[in-house]
């Protein structure tokens, strides 16, 4: 998906001075350290994955997006993916209360929340596949605008890079986020120049390393 959260090698957006807070607490808020506990605790009761969580975040409206402080956009996340799911109404939501004789979500034992705690990035499957690319093939990624969520970045797509490492297999992104299962793959560390990302007047000596899967990748 083409949105505002994808906002690598874009210009315009001011010093990143502006995005950086001195001595920045954990929490600014008593609701910041709610609402990160809850989107915790209801991923480790099973409700949604990491990819769903940000595939929600991505529907925001760009200036919210731009102008919410980092919680507030987990907030978004909460509220929209509970009534996707059907945990609860739009109008319970209007409310803040239960309009029924009440929903109550499953508890997660503290081995639960220790996991959601320490594995909020899918870890890789123990699954024996024979990968589409290797180490040191120099490959092209995709020139592709889907309408759904993906972990391609905009600025590396029709762009030529060297795998230099194979980090296993995982469950693909861009499916896990819509609920179509995980389509297991491979995921790679690729290598871009700077100057192959956002030209000549780059330093020949700076290079991104980018995670990405076979989906995404051609060879060349």
């Amino acid at each position: 998906m083409n949105g505002i959260q994808d906002l690598g090698g874009m210009d315009n957006l001011g010093p990143m001075s502006i995005w950086l807070e001195e001595n920045e607490p954990i929490f600014h808020g008593d609701w910041e350290r709610k609402v990160f506990a809850y989107t915790i605790f209801i991923m480790a009761s099973g409700y949604y994955k990491v990819d769903e969580i940000r595939r929600t975040m991505e529907l925001m409206p760009p200036a919210d997006y731009l102008r919410s402080p980092y919680y507030e956009k987990w907030l978004y996340n909460l509220e929209n993916i509970l009534i996707e799911k059907g945990v609860i109404t739009a109008e319970e939501l209007a409310a803040g209360k239960s309009l029924t004789d009440g929903f109550k979500l499953p508890p997660a034992t503290p081995e639960d929340m220790n996991y959601a705690m320490n594995n909020r990035i899918p870890a890789s499957l123990d699954i024996e596949m024979e990968p589409k690319f290797n180490v040191g093939d120099w490959v092209l990624a995709k020139n592709i605008n889907p309408p759904h969520h993906t972990r391609v970045p905009r600025y590396v797509r029709g762009r030529r890079g060297l795998i230099e490492e194979d980090w296993g297999v995982f469950p693909l992104p861009d499916t896990v986020a819509h609920g179509q299962g995980e389509h297991p793959q491979h995921c790679y560390s690729v290598r871009f120049t700077a100057q192959d990302l956002w030209g000549e007047q780059e330093n020949p000596r700076d290079c991104l390393n980018i995670d990405l899967f076979d989906e995404y990748l051609v060879a060349t």
